[in-house]
């Protein structure tokens, strides 16, 4: 009789932590909020970034290749006495 008493509160145990009641607890903490905020903020300035990179390739692309074509032509002309 014992063992089927202990074998009951295990059960309502294991279901009263589980399910439901859970997300209740994990909806009603604010524990994790503010890393949940930040983590917010940090999607939306990362989705900012690659949005200004997208509508910025053009440009980007060519300042790039004129600061590597200057860098080439400085170490070029150095070569020569």
């Amino acid at each position: 009789m014992l063992k089927k008493i202990n074998e009951l509160m295990v059960r309502c145990y294991i279901k009263k932590d589980s399910g439901w009641h859970r997300i209740k607890n994990m909806l009603r903490e604010e524990r994790g909020a503010g890393a949940v905020e930040y983590a917010l903020v940090i999607a939306v300035v990362v989705i900012m970034v690659i949005a200004a990179a997208t509508f910025m390739k053009g440009p980007l692309v060519n300042f790039f290749n004129a600061v590597v074509d200057q860098v080439q032509n400085f170490m070029t002309s150095k070569k020569t006495p």
